[in-house]
């Protein structure tokens, strides 16, 4: 089970992947015979591997993707649903977005070709922070921020919590870093 500020993506995903399971014979047999195989990966990993959906969300910044027009109608549906449930307040209408290529935390995600495009004034902020943390130029409050920055991008890496491992440990009293 998975933290409180967790609960509702976690009730997303399992909501939502148990509704799939009723559509799953109207699937191609290919794309049964791959849902059964990552059924038995999910028995092995106890995560959800068995579905044409992901959701990544990051704080109250949701990001869907999923595998045809009418599943993704019923995504809609089912987050809908549990924001409502968790009387969560969701961005203006203005702000939301769907399509094949979205803007998504400054990023465009581009699923159907594998790839995320960055902008070029991000990557070069980044890559000046990073410079700086590792020069031992940088404050408490630039690092947090920067750690904050690749937090929200672990999402696109495989082994995330390995790749964070460490980055933490400057901010906890007595560590590397010292409030300039």
């Amino acid at each position: 089970m998975p933290k409180a500020g967790y609960l509702y993506p976690y009730h997303f995903m399992v909501t939502f992947h148990a509704q799939e399971q009723k559509f799953s014979a109207q699937e191609p047999p290919c794309v049964q015979q791959w849902m059964q195989h990552r059924k038995r990966v999910a028995d092995s990993t106890g995560r959800i591997e068995d579905s044409l959906f992901r959701a990544h969300i990051y704080t109250d910044d949701p990001l869907f993707l999923v595998v045809g027009a009418s599943r993704a109608l019923r995504a809609l549906r089912t987050w809908r649903a549990v924001t409502r449930r968790f009387r969560l307040i969701m961005a203006i209408p203005a702000k939301r977005r769907i399509g094949t290529m979205v803007k998504w935390l400054g990023f465009l995600p581009c699923p159907m070709h594998g790839l995320i495009l960055v902008q070029r004034n991000k990557l070069a902020r980044a890559t000046h922070a990073i410079v700086q943390a590792l020069a031992g130029e940088t404050t408490v409050d630039k690092y947090r921020s920067l750690v904050g920055f690749l937090e929200h991008l672990k999402l696109l890496l495989d082994h995330p919590r390995r790749r964070m491992y460490g980055l933490y440990r400057p901010l906890k009293s007595g560590q590397e870093i010292s409030v300039r």
